[in-house]
């Protein structure tokens, strides 16, 4: 080989390597520390603390970790909805299911459920329920966070769109985007099926970054 293709076959590998280099640099990297543990008040509709819900961040999506009291026994709904407002004494304010991917309400579906949906609260004779939930379909990561690093994006509805949602996204779908979310308590045990099955909104209380 002479001088000339040995320095255009060098030339040839150092662009590949640059090019090679430049993809290593610039891929989006998940923060090696999953989060902080955010712990949410539960409130009634008198204002009143019924418990809290801890929701930590783990290596294979998120662990909500309920501990309730005051509660009306049986079974209740335990959803993530669509907006970080809690008005009592209806709490309306917290808007529709959490459904960036537009699925329909319930496990029973076939195909997509709401991102909000989460098994029920069973509250003792006591008024009392400690349960916990893992999914790996939701992150307490910043939403512009999981956007920059391609794991997912937060996605919010439209007001007045229901349960339908309107924005369709990747999981996992951040908790914090720019509405924030809320963790809404049903007065009835949802059939996983009818959104409207699990009733009225007697406990809720909002998703926020730590302070």
């Amino acid at each position: 080989m002479g001088v000339r293709s040995s320095f255009i076959a060098a030339a040839l590998l150092l662009s590949a390597s640059s090019v090679v280099l430049a993809q290593q640099t610039t891929a989006p990297q998940l923060p090696t520390r999953p989060g902080q543990t955010l712990t949410v008040d539960m409130r009634d509709a008198k204002n009143n603390l019924v418990g809290t819900v801890q929701v930590r961040p783990t290596a294979h999506g998120t662990l909500f970790t309920a501990n309730l009291m005051n509660l009306q026994p049986g079974g209740h709904g335990f959803h993530i909805h669509e907006r970080g407002v809690c008005d009592p004494p209806d709490f309306k304010s917290a808007g529709g299911h959490f459904n960036p991917n537009q699925g329909e309400h319930g496990f029973d579906h076939r195909g997509k459920y709401h991102a909000g949906d989460l098994p029920n609260v069973y509250v003792t004779a006591q008024g009392t329920a400690m349960v916990e939930f893992h999914t790996d379909r939701l992150t307490v990561l910043p939403a512009q966070t999981v956007a920059q690093t391609g794991a997912g994006m937060s996605g919010q509805q439209t007001a007045g769109q229901g349960d339908a949602g309107t924005q369709e996204s990747m999981e996992p779908y951040s908790l914090l985007g720019p509405n924030g979310t809320a963790i809404v308590i049903h007065a009835n045990p949802d059939d996983y099926s009818d959104v409207n099955s699990a009733g009225p909104r007697i406990a809720c209380g909002v998703i926020k970054p730590p302070s």
